[in-house]
């Protein structure tokens, strides 16, 4: 199990770090998404149920599907790493090692080792009171009780996404449209031709 967690781990930080150096925004939302889908793999091998189904709806099924469509919408073209990007990896370094150093402070501060025994005696109490798991109960609530506010969301969600795919495409030369109305008539036209 320690081995799969560290596997695990080590992919969240390499797609982590082609989220950050992708030249292709495209492929850096799809890195992200990578990353989001590994964290929530995480938290299930941390038994933490509900966050991590909450990563995949919230995380992966809005925010970085926004993402997507933004850069998509916006047509942004493929970086190329030049000079002035280049002068800011030292700012970068400095910036990154004065936040761990930070978190670290405030982690000994705050949680001193060997001041705190572990055990591993954690008490169930969904299981003990309803017999269940929490996905279990949090699925037979959110499909009974709030069906309707979860349908409209879905469908919120939906339109957003069909949207911003109409706005995508655009009105470009090259691209083939469908006009039913044409199709239809010229199908109608020709069978009352054909049956005179």
């Amino acid at each position: 199990m320690d081995i799969l967690f560290y596997i695990i781990a080590t992919s969240v930080l390499i797609g982590s770090l082609l989220v950050i150096l992708s030249r292709n925004p495209v492929h850096s939302v799809l890195s992200l998404i990578l990353v989001f889908c590994l964290s929530s793999v995480l938290l299930l091998l941390l038994d933490v149920d509900f966050l991590a189904l909450l990563f995949v709806v919230v995380y992966v099924g809005a925010i970085a599907v926004l993402f997507l469509f933004v850069i998509m919408m916006l047509n942004v073209k493929i970086v190329q790493v030049s000079e002035s990007s280049i002068r800011w990896v030292p700012a970068g370094i400095f910036v990154t090692l004065a936040l761990s150093t930070e978190i670290y402070i405030l982690l000994r501060a705050n949680f001193p080792v060997g001041s705190v025994e572990s055990t591993n005696d954690v008490l169930d109490w969904t299981a003990l009171l309803f017999g269940a798991d929490l996905l279990t109960l949090l699925g037979s609530v959110l499909y009974s009780y709030f069906f309707v506010q979860f349908f409209l969301a879905a469908l919120i969600l939906l339109v957003a996404l069909v949207g911003a795919i109409t706005l995508t495409i655009g009105h470009k030369r090259g691209t083939r449209k469908q006009l039913v109305y044409k199709q239809v008539g010229r199908d109608l036209f020709g069978a009352i031709k054909y049956f005179k």
